[in-house]
């Protein structure tokens, strides 16, 4: 079964853009992940992902469907 991720990256999380996701999400089984409350650092290739990324996050964003 596959699973719809909605991935809103405003930069207000109670904007315009909210009421359309809540909207969706209200009509239909969908997970919302808001970039805005999430703490993602930058990507380095000789370390890997910084401690503070939200594995969470990630797992949803790396997900092969």
């Amino acid at each position: 079964m596959k699973k719809t991720v909605i991935i809103q990256a405003s930069s207000r999380s109670k904007g315009d853009t909210s009421k359309i996701v809540e909207y969706i999400k209200s009509k239909t089984d969908v997970d919302v992940i808001d970039l805005r409350t999430k703490n993602i650092g930058h990507y380095d290739y000789d370390v890997g992902f910084p401690k503070n990324v939200d594995s969470r996050v990630l797992g949803k964003a790396t997900h092969k469907v």
